[in-house]
């Protein structure tokens, strides 16, 4: 399968929106993460040079790593895919249920990790939104937003696969700090 940061916008959603079973909430959770960051790194890089000395070097710094959070999240996209497909597969064939315990711990780890870069982009965001080009904060908070609501699809889909409890509660922390991150720029 091709992965899905080389597909078209229009291919990817045409593969959600078909009768199958991914790519589904999962996927799409961490696709819209992704491009929460990357719209993020945007605003980022349009904090910089002179205009902007004081925050250049600390703009340049939050786009990278926003970058790289927004790399992890399309190949989280794809692995969600795999993982669910993966546990299709065992279920049909009957497989142990050790093996198909062993699959959907592994698929239900993916969520978890599309929550923990939301918490860390929406941190960093709402961190930079006092030193922003102007012209590019709306862009900015919208990718706060995105993250959150990110983060609010990527807890539902963990959810279904009925985490323990410690798994939950991390994430149900991480969902917290992506809804106070977006409530506090409702608030300004």
């Amino acid at each position: 399968m091709t992965p899905f940061a080389e597909q078209s916008i229009a291919a990817f959603a045409g593969g959600v929106a078909a009768r199958q079973p991914a790519p589904g909430g999962g996927a799409v959770a961490a696709v819209i993460a992704g491009l929460a960051a990357a719209l993020g790194a945007m605003a980022c890089r349009y904090t910089t040079g002179k205009r902007y000395a004081e925050h250049h070097d600390s703009a340049i710094t939050l786009a990278q790593h926003l970058d790289h959070l927004q790399q992890q999240c399309l190949d989280l996209a794809d692995a969600d895919a795999a993982a669910y497909a993966q546990v299709q597969e065992l279920r049909a064939e009957k497989a142990s249920a050790s093996a198909i315990a062993s699959a959907e711990a592994a698929a239900m780890a993916i969520p978890l990790h599309v929550l923990e870069h939301c918490a860390k982009a929406c941190k960093d965001l709402q961190g930079f939104t006092a030193v922003c080009n102007p012209w590019l904060l709306a862009d900015l908070r919208a990718a706060l937003h995105l993250c959150a609501g990110a983060a609010d699809a990527a807890w539902e889909i963990l959810l279904c696969g009925s985490p323990p409890e410690h798994l939950r509660q991390q994430a149900t922390q991480w969902r917290e700090q992506c809804r106070q991150s977006s409530q506090a720029l409702l608030s300004a």
